[in-house]
């Protein structure tokens, strides 16, 4: 099947909104709402492309899309003074209505499940932008315990959240709360890999590094995460 659609990236060619510094609110602002569309689309891969590209500023090229290797490169007229004077949310419509139909126009184009994008978008506008996404619960080994993650995010934090039945009770536990890195976070993976370590520690481990919950202790343990992971600057416009 070759490599899937890792990202959706919007670029932006404009002056009136700083590009620096890299963690600004316009570019994880745009970058969340990427990332999002993305990450609903329920691992959807279009035809012979692994990256999509959307160029957006006020004087760019309309210039038709088109392809450099497996990335699909688009350009779209981007209306600054329109976005700066909308509200957080209205700003958050903007960015994803001038994505899903920059990827409306691609799919007529070249012929792509127009169905999986449309899903995504109506997730999110009828979620009012609340990036939540709840994984089946696993059972532990003696069959007393259920865990199951809720993976949440915002423009700045990725939050992986946990909750266990076990004896009639209900625990839920916070296991990591660090920087959003969007569509490169390796929270995805630590959410769908997040399992039962023995009967009492529900959480995950990455070769030698863990983090967990301890059902006997009533602890987390976390050596997982560095301190690259809550730094700003790495995050990408």
């Amino acid at each position: 099947m070759g490599r899937p659609l890792s990202d959706i990236t919007i670029y932006y060619h404009g002056h009136l909104i700083k590009k620096t510094p890299r963690g600004s609110e316009f570019g994880r602002t745009v970058n969340f709402i990427s990332d999002f569309y993305h990450n609903f689309l329920e691992g959807y891969k279009p035809p012979k492309t692994s990256r999509i590209t959307l160029h957006v500023g006020p004087t760019i090229s309309l210039a038709g899309p088109r392809y450099l290797g497996a990335i699909c490169i688009y350009n779209k007229i981007f209306n600054e003074e329109e976005y700066l004077s909308l509200s957080k949310h209205g700003k958050y419509k903007y960015i994803l209505d001038l994505l899903h139909f920059a990827i409306l126009e691609l799919s007529e184009t070249y012929g792509w499940d127009k169905s999986v994008f449309i899903k995504s978008y109506n997730h999110i506008i009828a979620s009012q932008f609340k990036f939540e996404r709840v994984y089946p619960k696993k059972t532990s080994r003696d069959k007393k315990s259920t865990g199951q993650v809720l993976l949440t995010k915002n423009v700045n934090q990725s939050i992986l959240s946990i909750q266990i039945q076990s004896g009639g009770k209900t625990i839920n536990k916070i296991l990591i709360e660090k920087q959003n890195w969007f569509w490169d976070d390796m929270i995805y993976e630590y959410s769908k890999t997040c399992k039962w370590l023995d009967n009492t520690k529900f959480g995950i481990k990455d070769y030698h590094r863990q983090c967990y919950y301890s059902m006997q202790d009533d602890t987390v343990f976390n050596n997982l995460l560095t301190e690259e992971d809550f730094v700003l600057n790495k995050i990408v416009l």
